[in-house]
């Protein structure tokens, strides 16, 4: 009866010890990322100068951004854990339309633009002739419609300009006309004058075509 009970206790100790030993071998595993570059995953994964969190202290996660995938080498639960945080950050983000048009009577140009854009995606563009260069982040919200930051610059001043659009709609920017400023010597002292130039005032007019 001893004798039984010794092989049970055996039994049940040695099933313990081997399943905490598998639990605390270390195992490797390749992750395909389909969404988002292998070593921003990573970054999320394990920000520099930060504690490996749910990780084991002995976890190694490096990313090959060349075949899309990341490396887990760690235990068990460190895979399984990486599995399932990967589920999170590796997302597919729609992107969205967008039109330009713009217009410079007095450069005599006139052309149009299409970028695809993802929700808080920084844009730029710029060309020499009429002097612009524009940069607009778009925000897309769960209602389906933009808001919007744009930056322009251009020959003779900037600007700065927010707006809120629908699919569909349009928002056109009128670019200000410049400003000459002279000094005259006059009797009484110096005058100053300040006039517009009357040059046509160039315009850029965005549209929201559709999200996808």
């Amino acid at each position: 009866m001893l004798l039984l009970w010794g092989f049970a206790f055996a039994s049940l100790f040695g099933t313990s010890l081997d399943c905490a030993q598998a639990a605390g071998k270390l195992q490797e595993l390749d992750l395909p990322v389909a969404h988002v570059r292998a070593s921003r995953a990573v970054a999320m994964f394990h920000p520099k100068g930060q504690p490996p969190g749910l990780f084991t202290a002995g976890v190694k996660i490096t990313a090959d951004d060349a075949k899309g995938t990341i490396h887990i080498k760690g235990t068990k639960d460190d895979l399984a854990v990486a599995q399932s945080f990967l589920l999170l950050v590796d997302v597919e983000h729609p992107a969205h339309q967008l039109k330009f048009h713009v217009d410079s009577p007095t450069d005599h140009i006139a052309y149009d633009l299409t970028a695809t854009l993802r929700n808080n995606e920084t844009w730029q563009t710029s060309e020499d002739e009429t002097g612009l260069s524009m940069t607009i982040k778009p925000r897309f919200d769960d209602a389906g419609e933009m808001s919007a930051m744009v930056v322009l610059n251009y020959d003779g001043g900037s600007q700065e300009t927010s707006f809120r659009l629908a699919p569909g709609k349009s928002f056109k920017i009128v670019l200000g006309n410049k400003i000459s400023s002279e000094i005259h010597a006059t009797a009484s002292g110096k005058q100053r004058d300040i006039s517009f130039n009357g040059v046509k005032t160039p315009t850029v007019t965005v549209e929201y075509v559709k999200g996808r």
